[in-house]
């Protein structure tokens, strides 16, 4: 029986082929983890602007106008906890004149209100309002809202009512 030689474990190339070929599929998932991490921001983050702006208007429903202010703080004072339990501190907020061109200062009948994004091929970039009102407080055309580089679409998801 020299001829009929048993086997009793791999080679070590059988072994390092197993290997890469582990190797790369725990890459792919893992790049298409990071992929699902991000749009899953994406969607918390635009869920509680939606959330916010159901509690401005139930605010405005309250008290006939939305909060004067230009900050996060203007709305965790003005919504919490009555109208809702909190607020994303990445909400950017900014109440507007009648001619939607300034902060208001007291009888507010709009606003406008945004928070950064993390990809830029999220398809509700390019249904956003993308207001530039020129002031330091708020500008809805930068990658974080206020500030920054702006990218085509830029990342600040902002709407108004």
């Amino acid at each position: 029986m020299a001829g009929n030689r048993s086997r009793y474990g791999f080679t070590l190339i059988e072994l390092l082929a197993v290997t890469a070929i582990i190797s790369l599929l725990s890459s792919i998932v893992l790049s298409q983890l990071s992929v699902a991490r991000q749009k899953g921001s994406d969607a918390a983050k635009i869920q509680a602007l939606q959330q916010t702006m159901k509690a401005l208007q139930l605010y405005a429903t309250d008290n006939g106008v939305y909060p004067a202010g230009s900050t996060n703080a203007t709305l965790v004072s003005a919504l919490t906890p009555k109208y809702i339990a909190s607020i994303d501190p990445m909400i950017k907020y900014q109440s507007l004149n009648a001619a939607n061109t300034a902060t208001c200062a007291s009888n507010c009948l709009s606003y406008h209100i945004g928070i950064p994004l993390v990809r830029t091929d999220n398809i509700v970039l390019s249904f956003d309002k993308d207001l530039n009102l020129g002031a330091p407080d708020f500008d809805g055309t930068k990658d974080n809202c206020l500030s920054g580089t702006a990218s085509s679409p830029d990342l600040c998801y902002d709407m108004t009512p």
